[in-house]
Order: structure tokens, then sequence, then C-alpha cells
């Protein structure tokens, strides 16, 4: 069966929730730290359905899951990398494309069903 309309809504959903509950503890900052990051849920979600796009198509969704917890934290080092370097980028665009797609060109090999 092809699953890639399934895919990439588990692969956001595993990777968004597990960027909601470790960003805020990898970006310290003084203001609001004792809150979850709402924007860590949707950018999180949309990094996982980016990492898995390339090759949702041709995987079982047990591997779509794997490849979405596998994608949160490429997600979260691009972040902590971007503010280490005080790169500005305050929708976090590039965190989300960036180091998410070389991992779905990679998982779309390691992942697919044959």
């Amino acid at each position: 069966a092809n699953f890639g309309f399934v895919n990439p809504i588990l692969s956001g959903a595993a990777s968004g929730s597990i960027s909601f509950f470790i960003k805020k503890y990898l970006m310290k900052s003084h203001i609001g730290n004792h809150i979850f990051d709402l924007r860590a849920l949707c950018n999180g979600f949309l990094a996982g359905a980016v990492g898995v796009s390339v090759g949702s198509g041709a995987m079982q969704p047990y591997y779509a899951v794997l490849a979405g917890i596998f994608t949160a934290p490429f997600y979260l080092f691009s972040c902590v990398m971007f503010r280490n370097f005080q790169v500005d980028d305050p929708m976090e665009n590039i965190h989300i494309y960036m180091l998410p797609v070389i991992w779905s060109t990679i998982n779309s090999v390691i992942f697919q069903e044959t």
C-alpha cells in the first residue's frame, strides 16, 4: 500500500511532540523559560513532515514515525546552532528545512520498503 499521505502526518506528529517537550530546555532564556513553546510544536511538526517527504510513498508508517523521532534532534540542533552563531531567523524557516531535508534524503534510502 502507498502511505504517501499518512507518513508526513505521522512523522510530523512524532517530531512535533518531541520538539515541544525538549526545546524549552535547550533554548534557555530569562524570558518565558517556564512555559512550553507552541512554536516548537508547530515547527517541529513541519520539520517532521519535511524530514520524511522524500521517501514517504515508499516506506511503512512505523518507519515514518521512526524518521520523525530522528528528525526532531536535527531541527533542535539547527535551532541551537543558529542561536549560538547569532543568526536571526524569527520564524525558523531555515531550521525547518536545512537539516531535515538532508535527513529526509538519507532516510528515504534507509527506510525504503521494496
